[in-house]
């Protein structure tokens, strides 16, 4: 699909120049997935922000994975530089979805 390999293009030209060749920075199995295994908080963050930088307003990043698989860190990264603040409070989305009101 020409929107997903632009996509993935992008996220790559974002990414850190040593990470651009990784061999699993790849569409997943689903067209409108993508797999993208990093190594550190920051990396993952990055990729946030690249989100952020190449998403437009019709766009939809769903976040998927195991607890501790990096979802808060891509979602801070993409928030912080949305709103172009790199000190931004970004909370684990996974709470805000599972708060309880007593």
């Amino acid at each position: 699909e020409a929107g997903l390999d632009k996509l993935l293009r992008d996220i790559k030209a974002g990414l850190p120049e040593s990470h651009r060749s990784w061999p699993w920075v790849r569409p997943a199995a689903h067209a409108a997935e993508l797999c993208v295994q990093l190594d550190t908080n920051h990396d993952t963050g990055q990729l946030g922000a690249t989100l952020a930088r190449v998403a437009r307003p019709q766009d939809v990043i769903a976040l998927s994975g195991d607890l501790g698989a990096g979802k808060t860190c891509v979602a801070r990264g993409f928030l912080r530089e949305f709103f172009a603040d790199p000190e931004l409070h970004v909370p684990s989305p996974t709470y805000l979805l599972c708060l309880t009101y007593a």
